[in-house]
């Protein structure tokens, strides 16, 4: 009998064994895929930004003054979006206050008309430490990336990644 009890567990830990080597296999291989898909929220997130702010547009017939703009005020999801150009709701409290995905985002205004209202605008995503893409976009709507240590600007590579969403 103390055989038998031996040979069972013994088999029992061999499973457990393998069943652990294909778990972490299994882990592994979701962290990498989610690895890929979170290096490409930041451009989903300006493509946000860039619809926005062309429905932005289209309601107070310029663009936002800052990214802080187009999200709720004190970041508090709660009111009627476009009734007031410093609290437009249109996007979510994490993406106007410009720090998500590991990213931040910054926007700049880059002219303006007569009354200081914007007539184009920039934003760059780059990461908060480390390496990694950096994206910018514009008025265009095209997102744009370099993978060199350096801001994104309008002279980057198309990324075609977001023609498919």
């Amino acid at each position: 009998m103390k055989t038998f009890l031996a040979v069972f567990f013994g088999i029992l830990a061999a499973v457990a064994v393998i069943a652990t080597v294909i778990g972490i296999g299994v882990l592994v291989k979701q962290e990498q895929q989610s690895g890929a898909l979170r290096s490409e929220m930041p451009a989903h997130g300006l493509k946000t930004i860039a619809i926005s702010c062309e429905t932005y547009k289209s309601f107070f017939g310029h663009y936002p003054k800052a990214l802080a703009d187009l999200g709720y005020k004190d970041g508090k999801i709660e009111g009627d979006i476009l009734k007031d150009p410093k609290n437009a709701g249109l996007i979510d409290p994490y993406l106007s206050s410009g720090k998500i995905y590991g990213y931040i985002f910054s926007y700049t205004v880059d002219a303006a008309d007569k009354r200081g209202s914007p007539t184009s605008y920039s934003v760059i995503a780059s990461p908060a430490s480390g390496s990694g893409k950096r994206f910018f976009v514009d008025q265009t709507g095209v997102v744009r990336f370099t993978t060199e240590n350096r801001p994104a600007s309008a002279t980057d590579i198309p990324d075609f990644s977001m023609d498919r969403q």
